[in-house]
C-alpha cells in the first residue's frame, strides 16, 4: 500500500498518547503503595508529566477519588509557577552550570543541525516537584525516556541486553557490614551523592564514556539526544519557548543512566587514594559482592601488583578493619574512628556529599529503609519502627487488640 505520512503521523501519535497513559496508572499504583506505606506523611510528591516533542500539550486525564488527578496537580503547579520559579531555576542551574549535564539549545542551533546532518533524537521532558515536610519546594527535571525506541535484538523479544542498572547492596550485605562492625566495636556512617547521576557521562554500547561537544561541533552523522524542558520552565521564564536541553551525561529519566553512574562511580573508587598517618590507603571491590569495598593499606610497591599479595589493613589479629559498602549512590561505611574520617574525607574528594550520619547512642540513623542506632550495650540495632508505627496508626491496630 502507498506510504501516509499523515497516517504514520498519526498512529504514532496514539502510540505515544497511550504511553503516557500507561504512565498515569503505573504513577496511581506508586501514590497508592505510598498511602499504605505511610510514607506520603513524610512528603507530598506531584508528578507532572511531559509535553508531547512537537509542542502538542496534552494534560493527563483526572485521577478517580482514589489518587490525585495528576493533571490538576500540573495545573497547581502552573497557577502557582512564582512560588515554584527558585526551585525551577535551581534545578537548571545545576543541569545545566554546575554539572554541564544538559545545555539549553535553542530550536534554530538544532534546525542548523539537522541541516548538516547530525541525527537529532528528540524526546520530552518531566517536571516532578516535590514538597518537602518543611514546605520547601523541590524541583528537578527528567527525561521521558519511554520514548526512546531501543533496538531489539535477533532472537529476544526484549530490549537490548545491555545492563542498565547499578549495583548496590542487598539486605544481607547492610547485615553483614553492620555484622562486622558490631563485633569489631567499629564506628559506622552514612552518607550519599547528590545528584550522583549528573555527575556521571553517558557511556556508548562499549562502555567507553561519550566526550560532550557543543551542538555546532557535533559533525554530520553524529548523534545527539534533545530533551524538551517542561512547560513550567518555560512559563517560568526561565527558558525560551521552543528550547531544547542538549543532553550530555545520565540525565534521570533515561534507562542507561543507572548503569553510566555505576561503572563511573566503580572506576572513581578503584582509583582514589589517601593517607592516614602517612600510610597510603585505598578500595578493593569483592568479587564476591561488588557492592562492598574493603579498606586496604600499603602492601606492595605498585597498585598494578598481584592482588593476593595485598597486605590489607589489618588490627592485631589480623582481620580487615574497614569496609565501605554502596547502594547507587547511598553509602555506609565501617572502621575505627579515624579511619572513617579519611574515608569519609576520601569521598568527597571525588563527589559533593551529604553531611555523613554517625550511627550512635541516642541517634537514629535512616539507611535503605532500615533505622540504624546504637543500644546502651553498644550493639547495633536494626529496626523499622516509624514505618510500623505509621501503619499502626493509619489502620487503627491495637496491639493487644
Amino acid at each position: 500500500s502507498d506510504h501516509d505520512p499523515e497516517a504514520e503521523k498519526k498512529e504514532k501519535k496514539e502510540e505515544r498518547k497511550g504511553e503516557r497513559q500507561s504512565l498515569v496508572d503505573s504513577a496511581r499504583v506508586r501514590l497508592r503503595m505510598l498511602r499504605m506505606s505511610g510514607q506520603l506523611q513524610e512528603e507530598t510528591v506531584l508528578r507532572l508529566c511531559a509535553v508531547a516533542v512537537d509542542g502538542d500539550e496534552e494534560l493527563p486525564a483526572e485521577a478517580t477519588e482514589e489518587t490525585p488527578g495528576l493533571g490538576s496537580l500540573l495545573r497547581k503547579v502552573l497557577d502557582e509557577i512564582a512560588e515554584w520559579r527558585a526551585a525551577i531555576a535551581k534545578e537548571l542551574d545545576s543541569l545545566a552550570c554546575q554539572h554541564r549535564a544538559a545545555v539549553v539549545v535553542s530550536e534554530a542551533e538544532v534546525a542548523a543541525a539537522e541541516a548538516r546532518g547530525v541525527v537529532v533524537t528528540k524526546i520530552p521532558g518531566v517536571l516532578v516537584a516535590t514538597i518537602k515536610p518543611s514546605g520547601a519546594k523541590k524541583a528537578r527535571i527528567v527525561a521521558a525516556g519511554n520514548h526512546l525506541e531501543r533496538p531489539h535484538r535477533q532472537g529476544s523479544p526484549t530490549l537490548s541486553r545491555r545492563e542498565l542498572y547499578a549495583t548496590g547492596l542487598d539486605t544481607f550485605g547492610i547485615r553483614l557490614l553492620l555484622i562486622f562492625a558490631a563485633k569489631k566495636n567499629l564506628e559506622a556512617a552514612t552518607t550519599d551523592v547528590k545528584t550522583a547521576f549528573l555527575t556521571a557521562p553517558l557511556r556508548d554500547p562499549n562502555g567507553v564514556p561519550i566526550e560532550p561537544r557543543e551542538l555546532q561541533h557535533v559533525p554530520p552523522g553524529g548523534e545527539v539526544l534533545l530533551v524538551r524542558p517542561p512547560t513550567a520552565a518555560v512559563k517560568a521564564n526561565l527558558v525560551e519557548p521552543g528550547s531544547w536541553l542538549l543532553v550530555h551525561k545520565a540525565l534521570y529519566g533515561l534507562d542507561v543512566s543507572p548503569a553510566a553512574w555505576g561503572q563511573d562511580r566503580d572506576e572513581k573508587l578503584a582509583k582514589v587514594e589517601w593517607k592516614v598517618e602517612g600510610c597510603r590507603r585505598w578500595l578493593v571491590q569483592l568479587k564476591s559482592d561488588c557492592s562492598i569495598w574493603l579498606i586496604v593499606g600499603e602492601g606492595v610497591d605498585q597498585r598494578e601488583g598481584d592482588p593476593e599479595s595485598w597486605v590489607l589493613l589489618c588490627d592485631p589479629q589480623g582481620e580487615v578493619l574497614g569496609a565501605l559498602g554502596v547502594y547507587v549512590d547511598d553509602m555506609l561505611s565501617v572502621a575505627p574512628a579515624g579511619e572513617l574520617h579519611a574515608v569519609l574525607q576520601a569521598i568527597a574528594s571525588l563527589w559533593e556529599i551529604s553531611e555523613p550520619e554517625w550511627i550512635g547512642q541516642g541517634r537514629t540513623v535512616k539507611f535503605c529503609g532500615f533505622e540504624l542506632t546504637r543500644s546502651e550495650e553498644n550493639f547495633i540495632v536494626i529496626h523499622q519502627e516509624t514505618f510500623v508505627r505509621e501503619l499502626v496508626a493509619k489502620y487503627d491496630v491495637h496491639p493487644d487488640g
